[in-house]
């Protein structure tokens, strides 16, 4: 199941200024107010890492996981 696993969120670039993030079980949010213009060049990765469910040669149970990573662009753009 979905909820057996945990996440770790990964921002690598840099926001404009006045901007920040958080991120929370599942989730990654963006907040503030830019003091710039402009395309920020991101890249998101996300590893979600959980318990195995199976033994390999009676080792202990370990972990699991997948890591998936985006290239992402912020832009901020001037208001109408």
């Amino acid at each position: 199941m979905d909820s057996e696993y945990n996440y770790t969120f990964d921002l690598q670039g840099d926001l404009p200024q006045g901007i920040s993030y958080e991120t929370s079980a599942r989730e990654i949010s963006f907040f503030g107010t830019p003091t710039e213009l402009g395309d920020f060049p991101l890249q998101l990765s996300v590893v979600a890492a959980g318990r195995s469910t199976f033994d390999i040669d009676d080792e202990p149970e370990g972990l699991c996981s997948d890591t998936e990573s985006r290239d992402l662009v912020f832009s901020v753009v001037q208001g109408f």
